[in-house]
């Protein structure tokens, strides 16, 4: 293990279940995807919610969650109307990137996402992929969370995680998840002063509204993880694959390139 390696925290649970081999069997071929029917799904209770519609054999595969809804379907509900059911809670944003990865099996960088996924509701990219690793997690699609983390790794080698991702982060995923360690992690190796100064974009609130403040459980481990760092302090500090991506979600190769050339660098820095 190494100095900076993941530390496991036992407030809860990142195990995702795999698909059984006939769900593997089912939906691997195109005759399996495509003459199953189709699901609609409304992002939200507003009539005006936004609407989409894909195969409910392939979000079957990818997806713990939707394997549980429609368990023990009968024949007989394979046709292809369409069924319409409500998702509360949904980050519509998070849920167009699943669908694009569901049907593509891949991910644009992060620094690409605006324009290749329309997205305009944030101006952050912090915001984008805590919202869509939040909804891996907890619509159980171990694979799109496997891509997130190794995707996010690279994006927070040169910037510290905005107050609001790690809000919403530590709300929503259990302790242990390795994408809350990389938050910490990330915020001890690059966070800047300056970034918590009255006015900041860091800052929680300006007003202080403490509903909005930063978890006590996220300080404390910013605090540990400061207090491993200083009794190490020849060690170089970076952020590693092999510190949060570990291995159990095969899905997807395990041969990222963790480097970050420097026009990237420079087209992220933009960004923020």
């Amino acid at each position: 293990m190494t100095d900076f390696q993941l530390e496991r925290w036992a407030t809860g649970s990142e195990v995702d279940e795999a698909p059984p081999d006939n769900v593997k069997s089912a939906t691997l071929t195109p005759l399996g995807i495509y003459s199953q029917r189709v699901i609609c799904v409304k992002i939200g209770q507003e009539e005006v919610a936004p609407r989409f519609r894909f195969h409910r054999a392939l979000a079957m595969h990818h997806s713990g969650w939707f394997r549980s809804k429609f368990a023990g379907h009968t024949p007989a509900d394979h046709d292809r109307h369409d069924h319409m059911f409500v998702l509360d809670g949904v980050n519509q944003d998070a849920f167009i990137i699943f669908l694009e990865w569901m049907y593509k099996q891949t991910l644009t960088p992060i620094i690409e996402w605006e324009t290749v996924y329309n997205i305009t509701s944030n101006k952050y990219f912090d915001d984008d992929v805590t919202a869509t690793y939040i909804f891996a997690h907890e619509y159980s699609v171990p694979a799109l969370k496997t891509l997130l983390l190794k995707l996010s790794v690279d994006w927070f080698k040169d910037f510290a995680p905005r107050h609001t991702a790690i809000i919403k982060a530590f709300t929503r995923l259990p302790g242990n998840s390795p994408f809350l360690q990389l938050l910490v992690d990330a915020t001890c190796f690059n966070g800047d002063p300056e970034d918590y100064e009255p006015g900041s974009d860091f800052e929680p609130d300006p007003n202080g509204d403490k509903s909005v403040a930063l978890p006590s459980c996220f300080l404390i481990r910013v605090a540990k993880k400061y207090a491993d760092l200083t009794k190490n302090t020849g060690k170089k500090m970076e952020l590693r694959h092999s510190d949060y991506c570990t291995g159990t979600d095969t899905a997807v190769d395990d041969a990222v390139d963790g480097a970050v050339d420097e026009q990237l660098t420079k087209r992220r820095k933009t960004a923020r």
